[in-house]
């Protein structure tokens, strides 16, 4: 299982941004460009909610990385469940766009001790993998209030 990781998603290059306006959205965009086939269980970080924030909305954006029509993959906190966000997306699957469709996704409890770390987690790997392939991943967050 390989994990990679998006510039923008990474906390040495772009700490997280807090937001402390009461019901201010902010966003933060990781891209990344894969050169070697996804497989099962690899998961992609691509954005940082910063700690006692939650995510309201994410915007997946992909280049085709499975020729053929195997490849899904959910989207969500890679250190929980992984699929808070978005379940079994196949846009991978000749490239597309993919927004949260998990119902709860926007009641998702809030991380306290470190920032969230949104990304990818490949369920079924590609059949015949395309690269290099570019991923981009917008989420959404806001200060968190009343535990959600």
């Amino acid at each position: 299982m390989a994990e990679y990781v998006a510039r923008g998603a990474d906390p040495k290059v772009n700490p997280p941004i807090s937001s402390c306006g009461a019901g201010e959205i902010r966003a933060v965009q990781g891209e990344i460009t894969l050169d070697q086939a996804l497989a099962s269980g690899d998961t992609v970080t691509l954005g940082l909610v910063p700690q006692d924030h939650v995510p309201v909305d994410v915007v997946v954006d992909t280049d085709s990385l499975d020729s053929g029509s195997s490849l899904t993959f959910d989207v969500g906190d890679i250190d929980a469940s992984g699929d808070e966000l978005i379940g079994g997306s196949a846009i991978g699957q000749g490239g597309g766009m993919a927004r949260m469709d998990q119902p709860g996704g926007t009641r998702m409890a809030p991380v306290a001790d470190s920032p969230m770390r949104v990304g990818l987690t490949v369920t079924t790997a590609p059949g015949t993998a395309v690269t290099p392939a570019t991923v981009t991943a917008t989420v959404y967050f806001r200060r968190s209030r009343r535990g959600s």
